[in-house]
């Protein structure tokens, strides 16, 4: 890579970790529960999307141990934003699910993110969104790359969770 490009692709990243922070404050403000953290937001949202699952499952679906994700269910449930359901393809593992408390946290914060982008949609034009998405994406993929796996190692479990 010449230096050019390493120094557009350093601006890239660092104007992605920006855009992060700026969106993890919203996301804070728009659900209104400061005590909650993404990832707890994260996992209600991949319940109100895939509908019930194990935690072998809702592991499965992101970078984390079965330990961390234990950690993140149990004040959810404890909570009342989640429960157990018995697992008939797994008697060992229950479901979680969605209560009707943890259903009505992500609509309402839905639909207050919703406006939110509503009202900031009309800023960029829909052509250099795609182009963003399709940098992003294509960066993200080089992470996954012979390139970076030299340097650093992801294994192939955590690579196919960041895959999606």
């Amino acid at each position: 890579m010449n230096q050019g490009n390493l120094e557009t692709l350093k601006l890239l990243l660092s104007e992605t970790r920006s855009l992060y922070h700026h969106m993890k404050l919203i996301a804070e403000d728009t659900y209104q529960e400061e005590t909650m953290s993404g990832g707890n937001r994260g996992i209600l949202h991949d319940l109100a999307c895939l509908g019930p699952q194990s935690e072998t499952q809702l592991e499965k679906l992101r970078p984390l141990s079965r330990i961390h994700i234990e950690e993140m269910v149990a004040p959810l449930r404890e909570s009342g934003y989640i429960r157990n359901t018995p697992n008939t393809d797994d008697k060992e593992y229950p479901l979680v699910e969605l209560t009707a408390k943890g259903f009505d946290f992500i609509k309402s914060g839905d639909k207050r993110e919703m406006d939110i982008l509503t009202n900031i949609s009309h800023s960029v034009p829909k052509e250099d969104i795609l182009v963003a998405l399709d940098v992003l994406r294509s960066v993200r993929k080089s992470f996954d790359g012979d390139a970076c796996n030299n340097l650093v190692h992801i294994g192939d479990r955590d690579q196919e969770r960041m895959a999606g």
